[in-house]
C-alpha cells in the first residue's frame, strides 16, 4: 500500500511537469499622491489546474504584521469591515485582465492606505511548489502641490502688453526623479480687450432721413433745370417770331421807296 501511495505521488509530480507556481506583483515601493488613483497588478504563472485563477488581496501595515482582508475574486464576503464600505461603493475594486492576471484599483488613495499589499492565489496545483503570494509596498504622500495664479486685469486696451504669472510650490518628502505623478489646473480669469478705434454704430432711421432729403433735393434741382431750359427755349422762339415779323413790315416800305424813285 505504501508503495502504491508513493508511486501515485510520484506520478502526480511527473504530470505536473515539475512546475512551480510563481505569483508576481510590481517591484516597489510604489509612491502615489493622496487623492490620486492607484492600480496594482498581480499575475500567476507556471500553475496547474483551471486556466482561470482566483486572487485575494490583503493589506499589512508592516511586512510581517497582521493581514487585513481587502477583496477576493470568488468570495463576496471576504472584505474586512474596514474595507467593506469602500468595496461596495467601488472606491476599491478588482478587475480581471486575463485568466491569470488581475488589477487592484483604488479610485482615491488615502494616507491611511500606505502599507504592504499582498496578492495571494489559492492553490489548484497537483503538488504544492513555488510561491502563492507576493507583496509590494505602497507609499502615499500628501498632495502639497499648490498653484496660485495672479488674477489678470479684467479689461485691457488692444495693442497693450499682458503678463500672466503663476506661482507653483510643493514640498517633496521623498526624493524621486522628475515623473508626472500629480497635476493641478487653475483658472486665472477672464480678460476683455477694448478696441483702440471707436466702433461706429449706424442708425438706419438717420440714413433713411438723409436719403429722403437727398432725393427731394435732387428732384428740386432737376425741376429747376427743366424750367430754366424751358424758359430759354421760349425766349428764343419769341425772338425768332419777332425777327420774322420785323422783316415783313420793312419789306413793303422799301418797295414803295424804290417805286417813287423810278417815277
Amino acid at each position: 500500500m505504501e508503495n502504491y501511495v508513493t508511486a501515485l505521488t510520484f506520478g502526480i509530480f511527473m504530470l505536473s511537469g515539475c512546475s512551480a507556481r510563481v505569483v508576481t506583483v510590481p517591484s516597489g515601493p510604489l509612491i502615489r499622491v493622496e487623492g490620486q488613483p492607484v492600480s496594482i497588478r498581480c499575475d500567476v504563472k507556471e500553475y496547474t489546474g483551471p486556466s482561470e485563477q482566483d486572487f485575494e488581496w490583503n493589506m499589512l501595515k508592516d511586512a510581517k504584521g497582521r493581514k487585513t482582508q481587502i477583496i477576493s475574486s470568488f468570495d463576496s464576503r471576504y472584505s474586512d469591515q474596514s474595507y467593506s464600505t469602500r468595496v461596495a461603493s467601488g472606491d476599491i475594486s478588482m478587475v480581471r485582465l486575463q485568466d491569470n492576471e488581475v488589477e487592484l484599483k483604488i479610485a482615491e488613495v488615502k494616507l491611511t492606505d500606505a502599507g504592504f499589499y499582498e496578492c495571494q492565489t489559492p492553490s489548484t496545483d497537483y503538488v504544492i511548489s513555488g510561491n502563492y503570494m507576493a507583496q509590494v509596498q505602497l507609499t502615499v504622500i500628501p498632495n502639497t502641490l499648490k498653484v496660485s495664479p495672479k488674477t489678470p486685469p479684467p479689461v485691457i486696451t488692444e495693442g497693450s502688453d499682458l503678463t500672466l504669472s503663476c506661482n507653483v510650490t510643493r514640498e517633496l518628502i521623498h526624493p524621486r526623479n522628475w515623473t508626472k505623478i500629480v497635476e493641478s489646473t487653475k483658472e486665472m480669469g477672464t480678460v476683455a480687450v477694448t478696441p483702440t478705434k471707436p466702433v461706429i454704430l449706424y442708425d438706419s432711421t438717420r440714413c433713411y432721413i438723409v436719403s429722403t432729403f437727398l432725393s427731394l433735393y435732387g428732384l428740386i434741382i432737376t425741376s429747376m433745370f427743366i424750367r430754366e431750359e424751358f424758359f430759354r427755349t421760349k425766349v428764343k422762339t419769341n425772338q425768332d417770331v419777332n425777327s420774322e415779323l420785323e422783316g415783313l413790315v420793312i419789306s413793303p416800305c422799301r418797295q414803295d421807296h424804290e417805286t417813287k424813285e423810278e417815277e
